[in-house]
């Protein structure tokens, strides 16, 4: 199934726990465009890339050889590669025009925390919403929500993925040794309910916590 990138983006973050973000949005040119003053609450930024700099994402800046980090407060849509973002906290120390700024690598789970990528390829995503239409199609199809019964059941097959790899026990041990038993705990948990909503036609919270 080729899953649009809207789709992809909902079960890596929403359902799977697989994301890793490289904010392209900011890319490697991003400077300030004007001057901030100590206590702003905004920055002016050019040379962007397109698209819309996200409410939560980390900006990097350094000002007088000390590195700061800062919260986008509100979502920012980019225009002709450029925007002004809101961020918190106020900025510590004013900061000149012409700045670099950075954006700070989002990591999902702990597998993408310990490898630095994703568990599933795009790819591989689609042929989990594939299986999971051939395995609970004629569930799916008469479920009161057809999209969330489809994204529970592709958790389901990923999350059996995830317990049956050597290479995600491997990473989660030792990215996180005192936490892995837990980790797999919630994993297990997880597969349990999921399969019992899906041989039983419930469909329930839209997700779990995200793990970390």
């Amino acid at each position: 199934m080729k899953l649009g990138a809207a789709d992809l983006l909902t079960l890596r973050t929403k359902w799977i726990d697989d994301y890793v973000n490289d904010h392209t949005e900011i890319g490697r040119s991003a400077v300030t465009s004007a001057t901030a003053a100590s206590g702003a609450t905004s920055l002016a930024l050019s040379g962007l890339g397109s698209g819309t700099v996200l409410k939560g994402t980390v900006l990097l800046l350094t000002v007088g050889g000390r590195m700061d980090r800062y919260t986008v407060s509100a979502d920012a849509t980019i225009t002709a590669n450029a925007a002004t973002v809101y961020v918190t906290p106020a900025l510590l120390a004013g900061v000149p025009s012409a700045t670099q700024v950075q954006a700070e690598r989002y990591l999902q789970s702990l597998f993408n925390k310990a490898t630095g990528g994703q568990f599933f390829s795009d790819d591989e995503i689609g042929e989990l919403a594939d299986r999971a239409e051939s395995v609970y199609g004629a569930r799916i199809a008469s479920s009161l929500d057809p999209v969330e019964f489809l994204n529970r059941a592709v958790r389901l097959l990923a999350n059996e993925a995830k317990i049956d790899s050597s290479d995600y026990h491997a990473a989660v041990r030792a990215m996180a040794r005192e936490r892995y038993d837990l980790e797999m705990d919630k994993l297990q948990r997880r597969i349990g309910d999921d399969q019992k909503a899906v041989a039983s036609n419930i469909v329930g919270p839209r997700s779990f916590p995200v793990m970390r």
